[in-house]
């Protein structure tokens, strides 16, 4: 099935088999810049998943395993710089997890196990030094630096 804007531009292009979606499966703005494209098996996404801003841009990438997310993802910001990278295990975050800041300085880096956050999380400014450090044990903290408290996280 393929789709159609006023204007004449494609909106959607979407692959069917005995009335379910199996393959691609791509969407555009009606300036002409995709928009997303992603893969289903018998109606439910498999496979590469990527979205763009309007202007063209990465919005996010990743991918899916029977309808969950799976594996790395990374997520950009408007203006095409990377604000989180995240690890997925069906459906939920398990794995590395990382957040930036828009000058591409890394803001928080730690690990979640089975979408708890678990170990030890380090924190940054925006200019690459520590602030603070906490340790958590299935998302609740256990441990912090002595002078964490005295210190807050600079907005994104």
């Amino acid at each position: 099935w393929t789709g159609y804007y006023e204007s004449g531009t494609k909106k959607y292009e979407i692959y069917y088999k005995d009335n379910l979606k199996n393959g691609s499966y791509a969407y555009w703005y009606d300036n002409g810049a995709k928009m997303t494209q992603c893969y289903f098996k018998d109606d439910v996404l498999n496979g590469a998943n990527s979205k763009w801003y309007e202007t063209g841009l990465n919005q996010e990438s990743g991918a899916y395993k029977n309808g969950k997310q799976e594996g790395y993802w990374i997520f950009y910001d408007t203006k095409g710089v990377v604000y989180k990278e995240q690890q997925f295990s069906n459906g939920v975050p398990n794995g590395k997890w990382a957040s930036y800041y828009a000058n591409g300085v890394k803001s928080a880096e730690g690990s979640n196990i089975d979408g708890y956050k678990e170990g030890k999380w380090t924190y940054w400014d925006d200019k690459g030094t520590i602030i603070y450090q906490v340790t958590y044990k299935k998302g609740k903290k256990i441990s912090e630096t002595p002078d964490s408290k005295e210190k807050e996280i600079p907005k994104k």
